[in-house]
């Protein structure tokens, strides 16, 4: 195997297997975990391009909306966000292999975010009036990201009937 270490990202080192759990690299002996976990540094560093923005930071602010369910949709690679049954957003990635999150909104209000962002586009295989997709770690303000995840939120529960409603919130 070749790789390299740099500070950021590996990018080429010898790696000789030695032992059954034991590798040497450059005349050293390193545990195989550490070797998987520089593995695991260099895959994500390829995999997700530009700022990382971690998935818990969503998930938290998502898991602060009271009633919202969570799933991961295999087929799609998506985590989804729901509430009574309903998406109000979904983490996975573009074409371009980005991280990205998409969200419902008002068209007229979408048009708007997408002209003042250049990371907000339309939604990555959802209606495209209805739903913007954020690229993670992009120019778009986290202050924007939870106010959007907000309104998203709302515009789902607006859409549920009263009983509904009145289970999740209470009203």
């Amino acid at each position: 195997m070749l790789f390299a270490i740099t500070a950021s990202r590996v990018i080429f080192a010898l790696i000789i297997p030695y032992y059954h759990n034991i590798f040497i690299i450059e005349g050293i002996l390193i545990p195989n975990t550490i070797v998987m976990g520089i593995f695991l540094i260099y895959y994500i560093g390829r995999k997700s391009k530009g700022n990382f923005m971690p998935n818990y930071r969503i998930d938290e602010w998502c898991g602060a909306l009271a009633g919202i369910e969570r799933e991961f949709k295999v087929e799609w690679n998506a985590g989804l966000y729901k509430l009574g049954g309903k998406m109000f957003a979904m983490i996975g990635h573009n074409k371009e292999g980005e991280e990205i999150i998409s969200l419902k909104n008002k068209p007229e209000k979408n048009e708007a975010l997408r002209a003042a962002y250049a990371d907000i586009t339309p939604g990555y295989y959802l209606n495209k009036a209805h739903w913007i997709s954020i690229k993670l770690g992009g120019d778009v303000p986290e202050e924007v990201m939870k106010e959007l995840i907000v309104e998203s939120y709302r515009c789902i529960l607006e859409s549920l009937n009263a009983k509904e409603r009145k289970a999740i919130i209470g009203e």
